[in-house]
């Protein structure tokens, strides 16, 4: 937060696993604590004056700093809450920075207030999918380096955590659908929270964690349903000529920086997860191991998503069925030998099915609104 990057981020590398690594095994740098907290730790070797770190903490905001030493607090009684934190004006600065560069003609609440609308599109998208892309997705939006998150799909995430604990709970989601049929919320986030406990179990989470995402949609549970989402916000003229719509300003998921790029490398990286490093591809029998519940397998599986029901032949035939045919328009050929029994998906094929979907979402954003592209796969 205060040096404007992940704090564990290294370019190139960053991933759950590094990042893991550095938080569990990294001793941590105390001499740069001592600046943040503006406290006295004896036994410490005074800094440098070319040191990078005080050059760094030189060009960072008092309020910032303020910031920092009250969430490293000692004592839990003095330490900041993540609500009282959230609420802290070097942070509410941040937010309101983060929406002020769309305000064409719109004010940042109110494009956060369309976005939103968009948002929960996207969420009820996300609840009809198959499983196989719901599992990519959510793979996608746990390995996708902070770096490549927009600040507007933080601001977008913070509008909806309305209390600021970090999570989104089914109150908070049915009083913020004001647009939508309270019945048809409640359902998405049963589905939503119930897809999301499944993953929490798959990576080791047996207890508490896995018993709160019955309840509640994480940071990345939202990153997941939005990230082939075209959000974007237009403005009406005077005069309301439906025709008249002109784009006051764009949010994307992903920042515009090296998205396509972005999205095929993680896709190249997910596949081989659900092959199990087969070179035939994604088969049957894979997907029946990788997406089978936790407790089929004395160990977790290879994708970390498991949990689900089992998967049936139906579920099975309706994947393959849509991975098969998003090749077809290109190998008429491919397409009989698809539909007739298609044994296995390549990596191709998995690729052009989510460009099958990015179209998807984009044709239901259009619905509301124009749009821009965003995600890239």
């Amino acid at each position: 937060m205060l040096a404007g990057k992940h704090p564990f981020y290294e370019p190139g590398r960053d991933d759950y696993k590094g990042c893991r690594s550095k938080i569990m095994y990294t001793d941590p740098d105390w001499r740069r604590l001592q600046l943040a907290g503006g406290a006295e730790v004896s036994g410490l070797v005074p800094l440098d004056e070319g040191d990078n770190n005080l050059t760094r903490m030189k060009t960072i905001r008092r309020d910032g700093k303020h910031l920092c030493s009250r969430l490293l607090e000692k004592e839990p009684q003095k330490r900041l809450s993540a609500r009282q934190a959230m609420a802290y004006p070097f942070v509410r600065l941040y937010l309101a920075d983060s929406t002020s560069s769309f305000s064409a003609g719109t004010s940042g609440e109110d494009m956060l207030q369309i976005l939103q609308e968009q948002a929960f599109r996207a969420l009820f998208l996300f609840a009809r999918l198959d499983r196989l892309s719901q599992a990519t997705l959510r793979l996608v939006a746990k390995e996708l380096d902070e770096p490549h998150i927009s600040p507007e799909f933080r601001a977008l995430f913070s509008r909806m955590d309305g209390d600021g604990d970090g999570l989104i709970n089914r109150t908070e989601l049915i009083e913020q659908a004001a647009a939508w049929d309270p019945k048809d919320v409640k359902l998405l986030a049963a589905a939503l929270a119930t897809s999301s406990a499944a993953s929490s179990a798959a990576n080791g989470d047996r207890g508490g964690a896995t018993a709160r995402a019955e309840s509640h949609l994480s940071y990345r549970d939202l990153l997941a349903a939005l990230w082939l989402m075209p959000l974007v916000v237009a403005e009406r003229p005077d005069g309301d000529n439906e025709n008249g719509i002109k784009l006051a300003a764009g949010c994307n998921v992903v920042t515009p920086k090296d998205t396509v790029g972005t999205g095929s490398a993680l896709l190249a990286d997910i596949f081989p997860r659900f092959a199990l490093g087969q070179d035939s591809g994604i088969t049957r029998a894979s997907l029946r191991y990788t997406l089978a519940p936790s407790q089929c397998h004395a160990k977790t599986r290879a994708t970390g998503l498991n949990g689900f029901e089992r998967v049936t032949s139906e579920e099975l035939d309706a994947i393959f069925a849509f991975y098969a045919s998003t090749s077809s328009a290109d190998h008429p050929d491919e397409r009989r030998r698809s539909h007739a029994s298609p044994e296995s998906i390549s990596y191709e094929q998995y690729r052009a099915g989510f460009r099958k979907l990015q179209r998807q979402y984009a044709a239901e954003s259009a619905r509301m609104s124009l749009t821009s592209t965003i995600g890239g796969v």
